[in-house]
């Protein structure tokens, strides 16, 4: 029955007015109170019932609303009750009651199944929810019953044909669910029925795609090949139009080693006009394949392409000559090789003031001999302009220089002293280009950043090459914090210091400048390394103390958990866009939408949130003072190991970008990603092992490739956590962690009271900080196993002594006197010593504050250990 007509569901609408009009305004609060008011006289209405369990999710308060939600759910949906089904199944979606949802949906359409705005609903909520099978069968039902009946037009007159076709295809993703086997020749064998009856046409480009995907899935590649590139048919029409088609089809041709027809077709586009640059790495990649002579021909149609007035100017020609002078000297083609250098300076010349000039030309750097790397920076260093300068052009063009000869520098001749000398030029260029940016709004990020960014990855690297002498760290933190007063938007500068904070201790100064960063919807997934990674030790309190200072926890905590809302949002707007790519006919783009949501739901970086928060909750054992609080914080990290656990069966999807970290750093030389990391880069092995030693359920088995992501500290607490489950604790082991820890926390304070370095490791603040948490995790993971009395006092006397060390740790920093920051103080010469000092004094003093927090927690937590 039309609710619109139906006398019942006018009442109730009538009643539920002022509900509408609040949650529509936002005022949910205010929604909740006037949907109790109508309850009170009719407590049986569903529809009040569910606009009041839609409000209180909007509020927050989930388990009010599950409680609303299972008594409507349990007595159904009755006749009339019709205007309660979308709030009701809204808020059902959003509480994650998937099957409650589906259930309501169904009955709904079986009740009225001439109602196509309804089976719409039902259908989209199957595609939502995977019930990729019963959305086939659905769509089926609608093609049968709504085509033609409906004022659709053009490709969407047999829109749900189209549906029924894509609901096969995403069965086919799962192979072991039910019907999976045959989706896939069932949607060819019903496309090509289709196409009998009804060619394909010019404007028929989402049914092509969709038969493209169904052969290429079904490894059909050939048929699909041959659908799109024999000459006059209607796929060789629609490539010709469509570039993502163009594409496909090339793609194709290379993975059949059909070389000959990729260079035909490319080539044809670039002398067509093209400057596309995927058709000239297509042609040339299949110019090599085939052989010196196609290369050789390849070289004299680039120059037939150069000879044209202005193509000198045109960055896809010129980077193609230079492609095929790599390509040929790759082959050994010495003529070639000898040639690159010179056409590397030439591009240069031509495109010295652009900002991509140096990325444009690094793939040909790296293949240049020692000696072309040398002549090249040796070339380029004379075309310098001399400070002052006086315009951006003139600045881009040092800017170029200073890139390509820092990538071009010989690793072997990096020294503490060359890279610290090398630091303090490239500052005083860099305060020098300030001037040309002067008139620029707060807005604009300035054209000097690279300047400051090359001398910060120098002073990093003279940091890494001295061993952890601090002045240098110091001075990163203090020069990034001054360039991000001149470039208030240049989150290069501002990510980079959130790296350098970290590896300085001072979780809460990087917990500030990443939320500065502003990152936006998936940019959480995809860059939230950068404070997340193994920060979980700055979460640290012990149990004694009544007055405890919980900053640091609450801080990580709440910056772990915003960063994982998006994996929330997923579960709503991504399958928001996949509903709008079948209602706009968008087929070709509904599987990519589902692998993006599938990606987003098994992000690697969304199990290593979960670990870390979860470990930031078992570092503060005031969670544990309580026997109810340690019940209750021990099933919540339980609940999200085993969600990892899920999570990595089913195969996890790694989208973060480390690439993001502009690297400035010599060939052949740790990038900047890795200066500035706290240990091996994260991976499936890592989250493995970390997720074991929390839970007794995770017992799979760790292999010694998943060892590799680990530092040297989580390889020993994996070991000794699986020993302690096994029954067969190594007490040795333990002993020799807590020793290790020793080491590295009596080096740091050696460090920090009289600049005394070990030559034969770097230790950083993070260093210590991370071991000194892994020895807490250790303690709270085995302590239940130490039963012998003898190693158990030893234990204790180790963990005391660990205690003292960061307690001296803690003192030392407070007054720390840091050797003369002769970088800074040469570089930024001319803002005066006195600005100089006053920023390294700023800098330490909020180090020294940040670092006294994090070593107050660790020292209470480590005597309150045993």
């Amino acid at each position: 029955m039309n609710a619109g007509f139906n006398p019942i569901a006018m009442l109730a609408e009538r009643a539920c007015g002022p509900i509408y009009n609040a949650i529509d305004t936002g005022n949910n609060s205010l929604a909740i109170r006037h949907a109790d008011k109508v309850l009170q006289s009719q407590p049986d209405l569903a529809l009040a019932l569910s606009l009041k369990a839609l409000a209180l999710v909007r509020s927050g308060k989930r388990e009010e609303a599950n409680t609303l939600c299972t008594k409507l759910v349990t007595r159904g949906l009755r006749n009339g009750e019709d205007n309660a089904l979308n709030p009701l199944t809204w808020t059902l979606g959003r509480l994650g009651r998937n099957a409650d949802e589906i259930t309501l949906l169904e009955a709904a359409v079986k009740n009225s199944p001439n109602d196509e705005g309804l089976a719409r609903q039902t259908y989209f909520a199957l595609v939502k929810n995977q019930a990729f099978q019963k959305a086939q069968q659905l769509a089926t039902k609608m093609h049968k019953s709504f085509t033609g009946r409906n004022k659709a037009k053009g490709r969407f007159v047999e829109e749900y044909f189209w549906w029924s076709v894509l609901s096969y295809l995403l069965l086919s993703r799962d192979p072991t669910a039910p019907g999976a086997a045959l989706a896939l020749p069932l949607s060819q064998r019903m496309i090509e029925k289709q196409i009998e009856s009804k060619p394909l046409g010019v404007n028929d480009e989402e049914a092509l795609c969709l038969l493209l995907q169904v052969l290429i899935r079904q490894g059909k590649k050939k048929e699909a090949f041959d659908l799109i590139a024999a000459e006059g048919s209607v796929g060789h029409t629609l490539c010709d139009r469509n570039l993502s088609l163009e594409f496909t089809r090339t793609d194709l041709a290379k993975e059949l080693n059909n070389w000959a027809f990729v260079e035909t077709s490319c080539w044809a586009r670039i002398d067509a006009g093209s400057r596309n640059w995927a058709h000239f790495t297509g042609f040339l990649d299949a110019a090599e394949k085939l052989g010196k002579d196609h290369l050789v021909a390849a070289k004299k149609k680039t120059n037939m392409l150069l000879s044209v007035k202005g193509a000198t100017m045109d960055r896809s020609i010129r980077l193609a000559e230079l492609e095929v002078l790599k390509k040929r000297s790759s082959n050994g083609d010495r003529d070639a090789a000898a040639q690159l250098t010179p056409k590397v300076i030439s591009y240069f010349d031509q495109f010295a003031s652009k900002a991509c000039c140096h990325e444009d030309l690094l793939p040909f750097l790296t293949v240049l001999s020692t000696e072309a790397r040398e002549s090249v920076s040796d070339k380029l260093k004379e075309k310098a302009r001399p400070l002052s300068i006086k315009n951006e052009l003139d600045l881009r063009t040092n800017i170029s220089i200073a890139k390509i000869t820092r990538t071009v520098q010989p690793a072997t001749t990096l020294t503490e002293e060359s890279e610290a000398e090398l630091a303090a030029e490239l500052l005083k260029q860099y305060l020098d280009g300030l001037t040309v940016g002067a008139s620029l709004p707060e807005t604009e990020m300035q054209p000097a950043d690279d300047l400051a960014l090359l001398g910060v990855q120098a002073l990093l690297s003279a940091y890494r090459l001295s061993h952890g002498k601090l002045v240098y760290l110091h001075q990163v933190i203090a020069l990034l914090e001054f360039a991000l007063t001149k470039s208030k938007k240049g989150y290069q500068l501002r990510m980079l210091l959130v790296r350098s904070y970290i590896l300085a201790g001072a979780f809460d100064r990087a917990s500030i400048h990443y939320g500065l960063i502003g990152l936006k919807s998936v940019q959480a997934d995809t860059l939230s390394y950068l404070i997340s990674e193994r920060c979980a030790p700055f979460s640290a309190v012990g149990s004694s103390s009544n007055t405890v200072d919980d900053g640091l926890y609450k801080m990580a905590v709440r910056t772990l958990s915003t960063s994982q809302a998006i994996y929330e949002e997923n579960r709503s707007s991504t399958p928001d866009m996949i509903s709008k790519a079948f209602e706009h006919g968008i087929y070709s783009r509904v599987e990519e939408f589902v692998e993006f949501g599938e990606a987003l739901e098994r992000s690697l970086q969304r199990q290593v949130l979960r670990l870390e928060e979860s470990r930031s909750h078992l570092h503060n054992r005031q969670n544990f003072k309580s026997e109810q609080q340690k019940q209750s914080f021990e099933a919540g990290i339980e609940k999200a190991v085993l969600a990892v656990k899920a999570d990595l069966e089913k195969g996890v999807h790694d989208q973060r970008d480390f690439s993001v970290l502009v690297n400035y750093q010599p060939l052949d030389t740790p990038d900047v990603a890795e200066l500035t990391q706290v240990g091996p880069r994260q991976d499936a092995g890592w989250v493995r092992c970390i997720a074991s030693t929390m839970s007794d359920k995770v017992n799979d088995s760790i292999s010694e490739v998943d060892m590799h992501s680990l530092t040297a500290a989580e390889k020993a607490l994996v070991t000794l956590v699986r020993g302690a489950r096994s029954g067969t604790l190594d007490s040795a082991g333990l002993i020799s962690m807590l020793e290790s820890t020793k080491a590295t926390l009596r080096a740091l304070v050696d460090l920090a009271t009289s600049n005394t370095v070990d030559n034969t490791r770097t230790i950083r603040p993070i260093d210590a900080i991370h071991e000194a948490g892994l020895t807490l995790e250790a303690i709270y993971h085995t302590r239940s196993s130490l039963t012998d009395s003898e190693a158990t006092a030893t234990v204790k006397t180790h963990v005391a002594e660990i205690a003292t060390l960061v307690n001296h740790l803690s003192r030392s920093v407070q007054t720390v006197v840091v050797t003369a920051s002769n970088v800074l103080e040469q570089g930024l010469a001319s803002l005066g010593k006195d600005k100089v000092a006053q920023m390294m004094q700023t800098t330490q003093k909020n180090l020294a504050g940040s670092s006294v927090k994090v070593l107050g927690n660790l020292r209470d937590a480590l005597r309150d250990a045993l």
